[in-house]
């Protein structure tokens, strides 16, 4: 079955009746099994909701599963839904998730502490210091006390760790949705879908690319009209996409406005300016299309993406005198806000000819 607030599940069956195993058999392993699915779990392709029915491994499985003497029956719903609704869905499910890690969390580190205090009452019986001796009555004894009490601390501890992962999942769960709305992602969001809008469009035009590139532009070349069946799944695409694009269209243009993101004039943008990127400062070598080139350390990316440029501010240049501004590739800047902490930092990592690392010992 295939809904898009579902996504594709397979109904009607559990863990350990052999359905599993014939799909791992015919080749189909991205299935996975949740309880958080249906009402009492149910196996599930993962990336499947508020997305085009994956049409292939839907009949490829109901095949396989036939084959091996079960009865099955489809229905796709393939009607998308609107986005607006996906994304309040998405944040509704991830606070649940937050919620539930939370107290998972939870009850790890009250284990944690139960365990830590059934240990501490155990030593507590034993004086400080206490040998245990050997051939005396209570050697049993003590010998079963300190194994009761490390078993306790192992314990402890490994409720410690689960609650720390737990922790740590339900942060991730509970900052996705401000990440993903943040005007960053949504910039590079928007560009890969117009990306996928424009490739569906070729397909629908009847062209794809060659490989080849003429005068920095990838060549088309002309084939087949789609039909069919095939057809009908572009054109169900391009209407997803079309919707996608306008939902984080509307959020872009709600970031533009509010100052957040796309607040540089490239135009203006020359080498030795100044760029804050990400929280550092970052000194200008070349502007290109969708990057800038930046004064780093070697060995260190000197490409920050456009769309995560917050700030401009221009160097002070004698005219006509703009390259003699550019600090060197290997010099670092120690004064005034261009300092990055990727330049100013002493390296810690490998340098490319084997050399020592910053702090190593002989």
């Amino acid at each position: 079955m295939h809904t898009p607030e579902q996504g594709t599940v397979l109904e009607g069956t559990r863990r350990g009746d052999g359905v599993i195993e014939v799909l791992r058999t015919a080749g189909l392993r991205r299935w996975r099994w949740s309880r958080q699915v249906g009402e009492h779990g149910a196996w599930y392709l993962p990336g499947t909701r508020d997305r085009l029915p994956p049409f292939p491994e839907i009949e490829h499985s109901a095949t396989a599963l036939r084959a091996a003497g079960f009865a099955v029956g489809t229905s796709v719903d393939d009607q998308p839904r609107s986005v607006a609704d996906a994304e309040a869905d998405r944040a509704a499910r991830l606070d649940d998730r937050a919620q539930r890690l939370t107290e998972r969390a939870e009850r790890h580190g009250r284990s944690a502490q139960h365990r830590e205090n059934a240990a501490a009452r155990i030593l507590d019986g034993i004086p400080l210091g206490q040998p245990i001796l050997v051939g005396h009555h209570s050697e049993r004894r003590h010998r079963r006390d300190l194994d009761r009490a490390e078993t306790h601390d192992q314990a402890a501890r490994e409720h410690d760790r689960r609650a720390a992962d737990a922790a740590r999942a339900a942060e991730v769960a509970a900052g996705h949705m401000r990440h993903r709305e943040s005007p960053q992602v949504v910039a590079g969001r928007l560009e890969r879908l117009q990306a996928q809008r424009r490739q569906v469009q070729r397909s629908l035009d009847g062209h794809s690319t060659s490989g080849r590139r003429a005068a920095g532009r990838q060549q088309l070349e002309p084939r087949s009209l789609p039909a069919g069946e095939y057809r009908d799944r572009l054109l169900a695409q391009a209407s997803l996409l079309d919707a996608q694009i306008r939902h984080w269209s509307g959020v872009h243009e709600a970031h533009r406005a509010a100052g957040r993101i796309d607040t540089v004039d490239w135009d203006q943008v020359r080498p030795g300016d100044l760029l804050e990127y990400r929280g550092r400062w970052e000194v200008v070598r070349r502007v290109n299309k969708t990057t800038v080139t930046v004064v780093v350390d070697p060995g260190w990316n000197d490409k920050i993406v456009k769309r995560g440029v917050t700030a401009h501010r221009p160097a002070a240049h004698a005219p006509g005198d703009r390259e003699a501004n550019i600090p060197p590739a290997r010099a670092r800047q120690t004064t005034g806000p261009a300092v990055s902490p990727r330049s100013a930092a002493p390296s810690t990592r490998p340098q490319r000819g084997g050399g020592p690392t910053a702090g190593a010992g002989p």
